[in-house]
């Protein structure tokens, strides 16, 4: 079993084995909003701060969207996380070569963790739920690193899931 399965599967295990109490963090205030309802995701979301650090030709495009063309990379903003933070999704497109992968990343301090690859189409669609391992790691903030191998993708929008229900 691939090393990324077998810590996706612990995280998922660990998750669903803590009581609810356990899994409260301390990022009160966040904003909440069934972003992702009409891809029949139910889940709260709550956005990532604006913001992106920008390299290897990656430019902002429409105002808070982010383009990459291949071998560019861009970072977002933390965002406060806790045990109760499981997933991460964003909307993408890639106009480019419709092969190429979008590699995601989570990021806390200087340590770099791989969470995903994600293929997308022409149009901006809402990438599948990645699983943040780091928050099991005890990691307080993350944040998203969004790589093109190749291809000409968009990335925005990010959000994480605070596990809350409404």
């Amino acid at each position: 079993m691939a090393p990324l399965l077998r810590a996706a599967i612990a995280a998922l295990t660990v998750l669903v084995l803590l009581p609810a109490a356990a899994r409260a963090d301390d990022c009160s205030g966040q904003a909440l909003d069934r972003t992702f309802l009409p891809w029949a995701d139910p889940a709260l979301y709550t956005p990532v701060p604006e913001g992106w650090t920008l390299a290897g030709g990656a430019a902002m495009e429409n105002g808070s969207a982010v383009s990459l063309p291949a071998g560019a990379s861009a970072t977002t903003a933390p965002v406060c996380i806790g045990l109760g933070h499981p997933t991460v999704r964003f909307f993408a497109r890639n106009t480019g070569n419709p092969r190429s992968l979008l590699r995601v990343s989570a990021v806390v301090g200087e340590t770099e963790l791989p969470i995903g690859l994600v293929p997308a189409g022409r149009e901006w669609a809402p990438s599948p739920p990645l699983l943040l391992v780091v928050n099991l790691l005890g990691a307080d903030s993350v944040a998203f690193k969004f790589a093109a191998d190749g291809g000409n993708w968009s990335v925005g929008d990010v959000y994480v899931d605070p596990y809350k229900k409404g």
